[in-house]
């Protein structure tokens, strides 16, 4: 796992000016020793987030949203916690160091690697806008309705049959290894992509990280579209295409518009559908599941092609949405076979229309499978199988619901679908129950969270929980660590300071609790309070879980009288001594 060295973090902590890297994204004011504007956590008019220099922190007092750089980039640009690491090094030119004894592959950085797609990417557009052998692919955009204006936009590109990206890049200063590196070229050192148009692939933050590639003649080599194998940059699973030009409205309206096609994607957008993405192929997975889930989004219109694999894919990916707890609408329309196609025909209104006739899920399932039910053993093997896929579902309420909806919709009493009860299916499907270990977690995350933002600012905080707590009453070695060095931190008067982490533990391990730390916000008036009520709920559970295991003891076969004795006297003093704060 990788850990960087200190003196790396060290010099990227010198190196960040965090007014700089906020005023990017909001408008600050110098106000005093300290910079104001409207937070972007929370809608305001009159500004409450305040950015101090000297701390190389923020803090808004309307929301409670806190903390330093590495904070910011993950709660606006909802980068994990080594995106964001990269992100600040690649932004202030300041390389980060693993340790020697990291078990990290080496190779070619990732700044470099993208500054060969960049280069690649612009190679590509050029061809496109200006090369002879690129006029057949121009024709085809044309009577595709795309314009010169779509085209510069989205930064499309050609990759010609001749080979011509290879010597250009080397020509720049580019090695093979790096080109290789990043799937443009393959191990025989041939180019991955020719007689093609090509649609870079972005990541969140609009950096090239692979390509898309379509052929416009049917007799070119290959599929209709092949992508640029996994590589450093680019991980298939990972990547929702166009998300980079949707990302802003996703989060603010909390839906997303998903289709097939990376030219759907593009029309959408273009056209003022700026909440659309791509799956990559037919590669939608739990990954993207995670990622749409991240940026808060609760609805998802699934709009893919109208054919048979089309209807195949929407059936699952919308249950996969739907497993989640993420609501699902499908799209249907007729008369056209994509929505590309449905743009390009009826204009706005036509996608609109169809956005707004999407059907809920359950709604869809049921009238797909109607189409098939004619007998009575048809109709209780149909709906017999859409019960059953409801009850995969990990949120028990959502399950309840979708089955009263199923059964009103199939006209059944709720009853024959035993809602509530047991499942009617051979092989009996339990509900998923939230894991109690997760939620222990993010309590531990809070409490740090509340001691890490306003142990300064309120000194009782830090002196109530040295005073009740030490690394051993939390139960994650996470939580422990983090513990430990907000403890230290306090101690000796300092600003608590993500990139310390980097240097101290191994980022991939402790990526998700951090980023569970700098969600959640703090109002600095109620963390006396609320930490005294987490103190007092750690110091209880420890207690009865110590209760539990004397208990448990205690009933184990075999155990002497003394013994018995000297249990049941642990387990009465135990009883007479629950913890108080």
């Amino acid at each position: 796992m990788a850990r960087y060295t200190q003196e790396s973090i060290q010099r990227l902590r010198d190196a960040v000016d965090i007014i700089d890297l906020i005023s990017r994204y909001v408008p600050l004011k110098r106000s005093g020793a300290a910079h104001k504007g409207r937070c972007p956590f929370h809608d305001e008019k009159t500004p409450s987030f305040v950015v101090q220099s000297a701390s190389k922190s923020y803090h808004c007092f309307g929301c409670g949203a806190h903390g330093d750089a590495l904070s910011f980039l993950m709660q606006y640009e909802h980068l994990d916690f080594k995106g964001s690491l990269e992100f600040l090094s690649e932004r202030y030119g300041v390389a980060l160091e693993v340790e020697q004894n990291s078990d990290v592959k080496k190779g070619p950085s990732k700044v470099r690697l993208r500054q060969v797609m960049e280069e690649a990417c612009r190679f590509f557009h050029v061809q496109l806008l200006y090369s002879k052998t690129a006029e057949p692919a121009r024709e085809y955009l044309y009577s595709r309705g795309i314009s010169l204006e779509f085209v510069q936009m989205f930064a499309i590109g050609f990759a010609p049959a001749q080979e011509g990206l290879k010597p250009y890049l080397l020509s720049k200063g580019f090695r093979t290894e790096e080109l290789r590196e990043v799937g443009l070229i393959g191990e025989r050192g041939r180019e991955f992509f020719s007689e093609r148009i090509v649609f870079p692939i972005l990541d969140t933050l609009g950096h090239t990280v692979g390509f898309s590639a379509r052929k416009y003649r049917e007799e070119t080599f290959g599929g209709k579209y092949i992508n640029t194998p996994e590589t450093a940059l680019f991980k298939k699973g990972k990547i929702l295409f166009g998300l980079f030009h949707s990302k802003k409205r996703i989060v603010k309206g909390r839906k997303a518009c998903l289709v097939e096609g990376q030219l759907d994607a593009l029309r959408l957008i273009e056209a003022g559908f700026d909440f659309t993405v791509a799956t990559l192929g037919t590669a939608f997975g739990p990954a993207h599941v995670d990622q749409l889930r991240a940026l808060g989004v609760e609805e998802v219109y699934v709009a893919f092609d109208q054919d048979e694999a089309g209807v195949t894919s929407a059936e699952k990916v919308g249950h996969m949405l739907m497993k989640k707890g993420i609501g699902a609408r499908v799209v249907t329309f007729e008369g056209s076979k994509d929505p590309d196609e449905l743009l390009h025909k009826g204009g706005k209104v036509a996608v609109f229309s169809a956005l707004s006739l999407a059907r809920p899920y359950i709604e869809y399932l049921v009238e797909s499978a109607r189409k098939n039910w004619s007998l009575p053993q048809e109709i209780n093997r149909g709906v017999q199988a859409i019960a059953s896929k409801i009850r995969e579902w990990e949120s028990p309420i959502l399950v309840y619901e979708s089955l009263k909806q199923l059964a009103a919709l199939v006209n059944v009493p709720e009853k024959l679908l035993e809602i509530g009860g047991e499942p009617t299916t051979s092989t009996p499907v339990a509900l998923p129950k939230p894991s109690s270990l997760e939620k222990e977690l993010t309590f531990e995350l809070d409490l740090i969270r509340w001691l890490v933002c306003s142990g300064k600012a309120r000194p009782e905080v830090f002196e109530m929980c040295s005073k009740h707590l030490s690394e051993e009453d939390f139960l994650y070695d996470v939580s422990k660590q983090l513990f430990s060095m907000a403890m230290q931190t306090l101690r000796e008067d300092r600003e608590w300071d993500m990139l310390n982490v980097a240097s101290q533990l191994d980022t991939e391990d402790v990526s998700e609790a951090l980023e569970v730390l700098v969600s959640r916000k703090v109002q600095i008036d109620k963390a006396p309070a609320m930490t005294k009520e987490a103190v007092e709920r750690i110091k209880q559970r420890n207690w009865m879980s110590q209760r539990e295991a004397v208990r448990k003891k205690m009933e184990e076969p075999g155990l002497g009288d003394d013994e018995l004795l000297s249990l049941a006297k642990s387990f009465d003093e135990l009883t007479r001594s629950m913890p108080k704060v």
